[in-house]
C-alpha cells in the first residue's frame, strides 16, 4: 500500500477587495473554497486551470506561506494547522519542516536574492538547516549546481548574469539542496521559452526518480501536465471541479470545463483538431457564484439548477471525481 504524505481537507481562503469607509467587508472574494485531496508517497499531484483560479493560493495555504480561513492540513503524521479546533504547528516546529517541503517559484529572478552570489544563496538552506557547516556547504552547493547542469563556475556569481532557464536551474538546486521529500513546483516554466521549458520539465523528471521526490505540480498547461504528472485535478475560480488519473483524464473528460481546457490545446496535425467549443463569454455576479455552479454562464450545458445550486464533488466511478449536475 502506498502512504500519504499530504493530506488537505476542505481549505479555505479568503480575501477582502474592497472595504466601506468604516472597515466593513464590501466584497469577499473566495480565492480557495473547501480544495480537499490528498498526494501519495513519490507521486506528481497536478494542479490545473486558469490564471487566478486560485491554485498558487492553495499551494502557499498548504506550506503555511500565507494563513488559511478554513479546513486542515496533514504532512506525514504531522498537523499543520485545523483551523476548526484550533490547531496549529508552532513556528519552530515548522521551521524544521522547511526542509522536507520546498517550493519551486515560477519566476526565478525575484526569488533569488540580488545581492547574494549563487554559492551564498544554495548554501544558506544548508546552513539553516545544519545539514553541514562552513566551506563544506559551498561544496555541497557545488555539486547541487552540477546536478542541475550548471557550470562550477556558477557559485561566484551573482543572479542577474544568468538567463532565465539557468536562474530556474538554481532555484531548482536550491530547493534540492536541503533533501526535500516533497516539492511544490508553482508554474516553473510558464516564464521561460518553449524550448528551456522542456529542459526544465526533463531536469525535474530525472530528479524526481533519481531522489524519488514527491511533486505537488502547478500548471495551466496541460501538454506539460501530461508529460510530467501522474494525478491531476482541474480547479476553476477556487473549486476542483474534476480529479482523476492522467490517463483518465485526457481520455475520458467528464466536466464542460475540462472539455474546454483539452480543446484548447493545440493540435499540429488538421486531421486531429476537434471543433472549438463556443463558450458563451459573460461575467457572473458574486450572488451568482454564491448560489449556483460558478461556470454555469460558460457552460454550454447549463440548465436551471446550475443557476441555482452549487454542484456536489463526489466520485462517478474509480478514483474519478467531478463536481457537476449533469453526472447527478
Amino acid at each position: 500500500m502506498i502512504d500519504t504524505i499530504l493530506e488537505v481537507d476542505r481549505i479555505r481562503k479568503k480575501y477582502v477587495i474592497e472595504k466601506s469607509f468604516l472597515g466593513r467587508e464590501k466584497i469577499v472574494l473566495d480565492a480557495v473554497n473547501d480544495i480537499s485531496f490528498s498526494i501519495k508517497k513519490g507521486e506528481c499531484f497536478a494542479l490545473v486551470g486558469e490564471s487566478g483560479c486560485g491554485k498558487s493560493t492553495t499551494a502557499r495555504t498548504i506550506l503555511k506561506l500565507i494563513d488559511a480561513d478554513g479546513g486542515k492540513v496533514i504532512f506525514e503524521d504531522k498537523t499543520l494547522f485545523d483551523v476548526e479546533n484550533k490547531k496549529s504547528i508552532s513556528n519552530k516546529e515548522m521551521c524544521r519542516l522547511r526542509k522536507d517541503m520546498q517550493i519551486i517559484f515560477q519566476d526565478p529572478f525575484a526569488s533569488l536574492d540580488k545581492r547574494m552570489k549563487v554559492g551564498q544563496i544554495i548554501a544558506e538552506g544548508i546552513k539553516k538547516h545544519r545539514l553541514i557547516h562552513g566551506k563544506d556547504a559551498f561544496n555541497i552547493a557545488e555539486e547541487y549546481l552540477r546536478i542541475c547542469g550548471m557550470d562550477k563556475e556558477a557559485i561566484n556569481r551573482y543572479p542577474h548574469e544568468f538567463s532565465g532557464g539557468q536562474r530556474q536551474r538554481i532555484g531548482i538546486a536550491r530547493a534540492l539542496a536541503v533533501q526535500p521529500k516533497f516539492v511544490v513546483a508553482d508554474e516553473p516554466v510558464a516564464s521561460l521559452d518553449v524550448s528551456i521549458q522542456a529542459q526544465i520539465i526533463n531536469l525535474l523528471n530525472e530528479l524526481k526518480t533519481r531522489y524519488l521526490l514527491t511533486f505537488l505540480f502547478i500548471s495551466h498547461d496541460l501538454g506539460v501536465v501530461k508529460y510530467f504528472c501522474d494525478r491531476i485535478a482541474v480547479m476553476y475560480l477556487g473549486n476542483i471541479v474534476e480529479l482523476a488519473e492522467k490517463k483518465d483524464l485526457f481520455d475520458n473528460p467528464m466536466h464542460p470545463y475540462t472539455k474546454m481546457l483539452l480543446e484548447s490545446m493545440p493540435v499540429s496535425h488538421p486531421k486531429l483538431r476537434k471543433q472549438r467549443l463556443s463558450i458563451k463569454e459573460s461575467e457572473m455576479t458574486l450572488k451568482d457564484r454564491e448560489n449556483g455552479c460558478k461556470f454555469c454562464n460558460r457552460c454550454l450545458y447549463a440548465y436551471e439548477r446550475c443557476k441555482n445550486e452549487i454542484p456536489v464533488f463526489k466520485e462517478i466511478e474509480g478514483d474519478h471525481f467531478i463536481a457537476c449536475h449533469l453526472y447527478d
